[in-house]
């Protein structure tokens, strides 16, 4: 799919503004990446689902919880029915939710495949670390 060592970026969230912002701030910190976004949940868990396993070497996704048809605890489900409680690879996922509220925080915690909770707007500062990491 993308060279190797390239880090490769899937933006699931409904808000097409808050996926070309991200974009900008993924292409700024980054010299060489693939970035991928998805407004329709859907559309995002057949892309993700028809993976290879190697496809989730460096990988990291944004997944928004709020979305119409499947929201990010259905995408969560179904990646967990298809891969177990982990990723493939070294893949990460972070939610990206507008949300501050505990139960949802509490809620992403319990899926072992989620790395970690950002509130939106996400910062460069937040972005950079997590592409350092």
């Amino acid at each position: 799919m993308t060279q190797a060592g390239v880090l490769k970026f899937i933006i699931i969230d409904d808000d097409s503004i808050n996926n070309f912002l991200v974009k900008i701030i993924l292409k700024k910190l980054t010299v060489n990446s693939n970035v991928e976004s998805f407004t329709d949940s859907e559309l995002a868990i057949d892309y993700l689902l028809s993976l290879e396993t190697d496809d989730f070497t460096d990988l990291i996704i944004f997944l928004d919880i709020n979305m119409p048809v499947l929201n990010g605890w259905d995408v969560l489900d179904k990646l967990t029915a298809r891969f177990g409680k982990t990723l493939p690879a070294n893949a990460l996922l972070y939610i990206a939710s507008s949300s501050t509220i505990k139960e949802d925080i509490s809620r992403s915690k319990i899926y072992e495949m989620v790395t970690g909770y950002l509130t939106k707007p996400l910062q460069m500062n937040e972005i950079q670390r997590i592409i350092e990491s």
